[in-house]
């Protein structure tokens, strides 16, 4: 009976790991170029040129993002160039958005930030996936 409890214990454990979202974050002082992709959580403050597929990205205030971005949750506070697919975007009162192809289901943009682009609306239905 013991054992049974340790074995189910440990199989909780393995679970919990397996679907936890872990952050990655490019430092300020740091230039990647090149494409990411991940389920994970990315936080940009320094300069990632490329294209990137994740659940959830955070474009710091010092951060810059040059390519499209794919992504579950994005919220920019720093300055992105490029397509933009994400369920929920917020784009925070100093942020820059430039982009001729933004779609979202859920939009949030704070007085004092600048959005240059076509922004599309979509439905719960739509098919904005974020990466597996």
């Amino acid at each position: 009976m013991e054992s049974s409890k340790a074995d189910h214990h440990a199989q909780e454990g393995e679970q919990t790991m397996t679907t936890q979202r872990h952050r990655s974050v490019l430092q300020e002082d740091l230039f990647i170029e090149g494409d990411i992709q991940g389920p994970g959580i990315l936080e940009i403050n320094g300069r990632l040129v490329g294209d990137i597929a994740l659940d959830t990205v955070i474009v710091a205030a010092n951060g810059s993002l040059e390519g499209g971005v794919t992504a579950r949750n994005l919220t920019v506070i720093g300055a992105v160039c490029g397509p933009v697919e994400a369920k929920s975007l917020a784009i925070k009162a100093q942020a820059v958005v430039q982009s001729d192809d933004i779609a979202t289901s859920m939009l949030s943009v704070e007085e004092g930030a600048s959005v240059n682009g076509t922004i599309r609306m979509a439905s719960g239905s739509n098919s904005i996936r974020p990466p597996a």
